[in-house]
């Protein structure tokens, strides 16, 4: 009857289903409402505040609804949780619950209890090997689920990561998930490519062509340097995830960005600033350093396959 967990639109509990260890999520009542109404407020001053900047704020804002939306129906998390255990079938290091269908609903959703330390605990706890072992878990989680399958989860906040005995890394939430077509996620790699190649003369149409860029000058060095600031762990030789670092992309792209009245932020760009953030913010917390230059250069080579999304 206690909650063994709790956040912003439900609770979970733990239970047993014929022997079985499971948890059961609850929602609040009326979250959906509540949401709605926070929107229509939000969508409002997105109007206003959109008129100083190039920014389509009322588009972030339905498209900020619609994942909300998702995020009310667990059904929904339940289909690409089922999705994601797939596709990472053969993965060693990452455990996702298994999903009960007959005990789950719109509202109410259970899945097999998975067993483990907290991610806080686990930093306090854990050895330097075994804090690298699950960062490179983690990073190779997030860009196989981009590059590969054009799909993220865009929670990766360390509440919803648990850390098994046998240093297995289990993912918990999945009411958070954004998917891209094949063809965006390729324009994203040429640009990643522009990064791990430092290729400055590549850059401005490459950029221009996903849409960033509205009409008028810009300065392309700056834009370049605060683009390749944060594609740093990924494309130098070595390299050691801390806070310092994370905070400072705050600066580099947005209060000391010269560009950034000219630079457009389309709507799918949301949350993939909240996994960059949130994952970035996790790896610091683990203290992770290394080379992700050759690996991220083959994730960026690998081909786009449209094999996440459930039907």
């Amino acid at each position: 009857p206690e909650p063994v967990a709790a956040a912003s639109i439900g609770q979970v509990h733990r239970a047993s289903v014929t022997g079985t260890e499971v948890a059961v999520k609850v929602q609040y009542p009326h979250v959906r409402e509540t949401f709605d109404l926070d929107m229509r407020q939000l969508r409002r001053l997105a109007r206003v505040a959109s008129a100083a900047t190039r920014v389509d704020g009322v588009a972030i804002v339905d498209d900020i609804q619609a994942r909300l939306h998702e995020e009310c129906d667990y059904t929904f998390e339940a289909r690409w949780l089922e999705r994601f255990r797939a596709v990472f079938a053969d993965d060693p290091q990452i455990v996702f619950p298994a999903v009960v269908p007959d005990r789950s609903t719109e509202t109410v959703l259970t899945t097999t209890w998975c067993e483990g330390r907290d991610f806080y605990s686990f930093c306090d706890q854990a050895s330097e090997d075994e804090r690298q072992a699950a960062a490179r878990t983690m990073i190779r989680f997030a860009m196989t689920s981009l590059y590969a399958h054009g799909a993220i989860n865009a929670d990766p906040h360390p509440g919803n990561v648990l850390v098994l005995p046998d240093g297995r890394v289990g993912l918990l939430d999945w009411g958070c998930v954004r998917y891209f077509t094949a063809s965006f996620v390729d324009s994203w790699k040429g640009v990643a490519d522009i990064m791990l190649q430092s290729d400055r003369a590549r850059f401005p149409d490459a950029f221009s062509q996903m849409g960033f860029v509205a009409p008028g000058p810009i300065d392309w060095d700056a834009q370049f340097d605060s683009i390749h600031y944060l594609y740093e762990p990924m494309v130098t030789e070595g390299f050691r995830f801390t806070q310092a670092y994370v905070g400072r992309t705050w600066d580099v792209l947005l209060w000391d960005n010269p560009n950034l009245r000219r630079i457009r932020l389309g709507p799918e760009w949301l949350l993939i600033q909240r996994l960059q953030w949130g994952l970035y913010s996790v790896l610091a917390l683990l203290e992770a350093q290394g080379r992700f230059d050759q690996s991220f250069a083959r994730w960026i080579a690998s081909p786009t396959v449209e094999g996440v999304r459930p039907a």
